[in-house]
Order: C-alpha cells, then sequence, then structure tokens
C-alpha cells in the first residue's frame, strides 16, 4: 500500500523524524523529493554521534558516515532557506525497521508513526526524573506518568525528539 508523507522545514535547526520506506534510502535520492522549496550551500542534516551531511554542488555530501536514511532515528536539519517541503511518496515502515533501542543518557528518539500519540500511551517504562523533549516543549516523567510542564503531551507524525 503506498503511503505519503509532508514534511515542512523551516528556516534554522528542525528536529525531524521519517516513517515512509522508499526503494532508495540514499540521502541523496530521500531528500531530493521536494515539493517546495530548495537545498541551499551548507544546509547540514546530522544525527546523534556526530554524523551529518552537508548541502554542496547540488548534492548531499558526507565525511562522517551519513549516507542513508531510516525510519528509527532522529535527525536534525539545518537550512538556510525559509521553507523546504519535502513530499515523500512510498510504503509505511515496518516495526522492525523502526523499533529504536534506548540507552542510558541521552537519546534521539525518532516518531515514526503515522499518526500523532499521547505520551503517556506511547512511553511506559520510564524511571522518575526521565524527560522527553521536543523543538520547543518537554515533559518529565514522575510517578508512573508523564508531566507536561513544557506543555509537551502529544508525540506528532514526523518530529524528533530527546529523551534522557
Amino acid at each position: 500500500m503506498t503511503s505519503s508523507c509532508t514534511v515542512n522545514l523551516k528556516k534554522g535547526w528542525n528536529w525531524i523524524s521519517f516513517n515512509i520506506v522508499i526503494d532508495d534510502m540514499s540521502i541523496n535520492n530521500y531528500l531530493n523529493n521536494i515539493s517546495s522549496g530548495f537545498w541551499t550551500l551548507d544546509d547540514q542534516i546530522k544525527i546523534h554521534k556526530n554524523k551529518f551531511s552537508t548541502f554542496e554542488n547540488g548534492q548531499w555530501i558526507t565525511e562522517t558516515g551519513l549516507e542513508y536514511i531510516d525510519t528509527k532515528t532522529m535527525y536534525k536539519i539545518y537550512i538556510n532557506s525559509d521553507n523546504i517541503v519535502l513530499n515523500i511518496t512510498g510504503r509505511l515502515s515496518y516495526r522492525g525497521e523502526s523499533t529504536q533501542e534506548l540507552s542510558s543518557g541521552y537519546n534521539w528518539v525518532s516518531y515514526p508513526l503515522f499518526q500523532n500519540k499521547y505520551i503517556n500511551d506511547t512511553f511506559t517504562d520510564n524511571l522518575n526524573n526521565d524527560y522527553l523533549k521536543s523543538q520547543t516543549q518537554f515533559a518529565s516523567f514522575y510517578n508512573s506518568e508523564w508531566l507536561p510542564y513544557g506543555n509537551l503531551t502529544t508525540l506528532e507524525m514526523n518530529k524528533g525528539y530527546v529523551m534522557n
């Protein structure tokens, strides 16, 4: 079954994740699905552990190992232009393609589901004082529930998060 997702990027840093799988997941092919706007010199995509690619001469250049997009990774994308809209068509990722192992310390967390979902329905086995942060909001885990001190109540499709 074919599905599509639209990812809106604004000038500056964007925390995102993807939920669509296409035949060629190479970074240059995947990020070429632009329906509005364009990549500019020195736009950047990065993942945790210092892997990144920079846009130069019409393509994404990597020297640190970021060559493919996947659905279990949260990405930070920096764009210099005002807006870019990605419109990706393919199939939804399977559970095994998007399952992410969390470790102690900071985790960049993707949200590869095709619908928004309440945090308390998603992350249930956390420890007191764990926190979850979106690019603009946060929540803290206390007494078996996520408390939206910073207004974060819902995980949003195609957004990325940091958890500790």
